[in-house]
């Protein structure tokens, strides 16, 4: 697909994975391409956030530490990020934490 570095590395890990299970590369093209048209049709034009893998361990020391009665800057400092952002992730995590935080 043009113009779209996504859809590009989606379509080639999904032949990896096809190919991982035995599918040939003429059989998964079709699969792949209506995969990706459909993703294309679908989601197209909207703006979206992946997160990074790494951030995963972030994620988590920062969520703990709240869990664990940390206050937002604590928990900030101790992951070495700024306040703004452990606050982003406290409020991207679906509401773990101390029962009592608010935001």
């Amino acid at each position: 697909m043009k113009d779209s570095g996504l859809i590009d590395a989606f379509a080639a890990a999904l032949a990896q994975a096809l190919a991982a299970h035995g599918v040939s590369p003429a059989d998964g093209n079709a699969t792949i391409r209506a995969t990706c048209e459909e993703l294309c049709r679908d989601w197209g034009g909207e703006s979206h956030w992946l997160p990074k893998a790494w951030r995963t361990g972030r994620e988590s020391a920062v969520v703990s530490a709240v869990e664990s009665g940390a206050t937002l800057t604590e928990a900030a400092h101790k992951a070495g990020i700024h306040r703004n952002t452990a606050r982003k992730i406290i409020r991207q995590s679906n509401g773990l934490g101390r029962e009592d935080w608010v935001l």
